[in-house]
């Protein structure tokens, strides 16, 4: 099948469009988390909260719907190699997940999100929970919603993950967990009856711990930890 120029061009500029929109919602919130004047939290959460969901809205629209659709044909018909056929895949993937949410609920997790971040800094300061407690469970109730909205899953939490981990369940995450607290117990524990020499004591020359990173860096990108290089070994070098 030929390549659609113009209709996967159009994609393209949607999907850059909705990334434009992203960038700019991750930019207030660093800068809420760094420069931002205590005074400016309500205002600025409303302006993610607003943000947030007008680029919901455009993540859900039919005309995007529709692009995907006249070029799902063609995507299907790609070697796997060819990352135009994941982009579309991934894109109608996205926006059918984001169909399942009301935009509402999603600029409302937004906003609660930044309402909570000043709060949790104060009650970090006063080492009072308590202050925190009332915004945690908003969050907390906000993202039930959220769950809720994907019934098809095993898991409630399974939909949050998601959004992270594409694929990734709540039963995955506990089995390696299981498989890590197997391994590391009784590691941790050998290692606690072992007597170990007091750590080196700086300061430490500057070029040699660089000489050691740079080692250090080699080595692992050789997977020589792979073939029998002990971790140890590095530091005694």
């Amino acid at each position: 099948m030929p390549w659609p120029e113009e209709p996967y061009a159009r994609l393209e500029a949607r999907l850059a469009e909705l990334d434009d929109l992203g960038a700019a919602l991750h930019l207030l919130g660093w800068d809420q988390q760094t420069m931002m004047p205590p005074g400016g939290a309500q205002a600025r959460a409303e302006v993610m909260a607003s943000l947030e969901r007008i680029t919901h809205e455009r993540a859900t629209d039919d005309a995007l719907f529709e692009l995907l659709e006249e070029l799902r044909p063609w995507a299907e018909t790609l070697p796997e190699d060819d990352a135009r056929g994941d982009v579309v895949r991934v894109a109608r993937r996205d926006a059918e997940l984001a169909r399942l949410v009301p935009s509402e609920l999603s600029a409302e997790i937004t906003l609660a999100a930044a309402e909570a971040l000043p709060v949790w800094e104060r009650a970090g300061a006063d080492n009072d929970f308590a202050i925190f407690a009332p915004a945690l469970e908003r969050n907390l109730q906000l993202r039930r919603q959220l769950a809720a909205c994907r019934a098809d899953l095993e898991h409630p939490y399974d939909a949050l993950l998601d959004g992270f981990e594409p694929g990734m369940t709540t039963a995955a995450v506990r089995e390696i967990f299981a498989q890590l607290t197997d391994g590391l117990v009784p590691l941790i524990a050998e290692m606690a009856a072992e007597e170990h020499p007091a750590p080196p004591e700086g300061p430490f020359d500057v070029a040699d711990q660089r000489a050691l990173a740079l080692e250090i860096d080699r080595l692992v990108d050789r997977r020589s930890l792979d073939v029998g290089v002990e971790p140890m070994d590095l530091v005694a070098r």
